[in-house]
C-alpha cells in the first residue's frame, strides 16, 4: 500500500497540485483509510489483480467493459465477433448467436451477482464473474434463463418483476443446473465452437 503520510509536500495527483503537508485534515482520513484497509483484508485480496481496475470503472460503464473483455477473448479464440443494437439494447454476435453480456466482480461474500438480465430476442447469456486471479464463465441459452430466471427471480419487485431479473451465484458453490453451461473460460469456448 502506498504511504501517502510520507508524501513530499507539494504533488501532482492527475492533473492536481495537492499540498499534502499542510492539509492535517486530509492526513487524518489518509490515515483512516489506511486504518480501516488492513480490517478489511477481502478488498486487498484485489491488490496487484491484473482485474484491479475493473473496481474503480462506474458501475455503468462496467457492461460495456463486460463486453469489451469477451469480444477480444471470442476474437482471439477464433470467433468472428461484432457489437450489434437490438431494441435499445448492446449485444455481440458471436458467429450467428446474439449474446447478451453480465459481469460481475467477486462480491465480499463470495459471490457473483448478475444483474439487469432482461426478456429480450437473444440467444445465449454470457455471466462473466471476474475475481481477483481467476475468471468464471457461464454461457447460458436462452432457454435456461426461461426455466430458471426470467419470470422467477426479479431484481426489482421481486417475482413479480416482468422487466429485469438476476441471480447469485458463486465460484466454488455453483448451483446445479448452471454445471452444463460452463464455470471456465475454455468450457464457455467448447460451448461456442458447438453452437457456431
Amino acid at each position: 500500500m502506498l504511504d501517502f503520510l510520507g508524501a513530499l509536500p507539494d504533488e501532482t495527483w492527475g492533473n492536481q497540485m495537492v499540498n499534502v503537508a499542510s492539509n492535517e485534515d486530509f492526513e487524518h482520513m489518509v490515515q483512516a483509510s489506511v486504518d480501516l484497509a488492513t480490517e478489511h483484508p477481502e478488498i486487498q485480496d484485489w491488490e496487484g489483480s491484473p482485474f484491479e481496475w475493473i473496481l474503480a470503472v462506474p458501475p455503468g460503464t462496467r457492461g460495456k467493459v463486460g463486453r469489451q473483455l469477451v469480444a477480444t477473448w471470442a476474437k482471439k479464440s477464433g470467433f468472428p465477433v461484432r457489437m450489434v443494437t437490438e431494441d435499445k439494447q448492446l449485444y455481440l454476435q458471436i458467429g450467428g448467436q446474439l449474446v447478451q453480456v453480465k459481469m460481475s466482480t467477486l462480491w465480499k461474500s463470495g459471490i457473483y451477482r448478475f444483474q439487469q438480465i432482461r426478456d429480450r430476442d437473444y440467444d445465449y447469456c454470457l455471466c462473466l464473474g471476474i475475481s481477483p486471479r481467476d475468471v468464471h464463465v457461464w454461457l447460458l441459452p436462452k432457454e435456461a434463463l426461461g426455466l430458471h430466471i426470467i419470470g422467477q427471480l426479479g431484481q426489482h419487485t421481486g417475482a413479480d418483476s416482468l422487466e429485469t431479473y438476476w441471480f447469485d451465484t458463486g465460484p466454488g458453490a455453483v448451483q446445479p443446473w448452471l454445471e452444463p453451461y460452463g464455470n471456465q473460460l475454455s468450457d464457455a469456448r467448447e460451448q461456442l465452437a458447438a453452437v457456431i
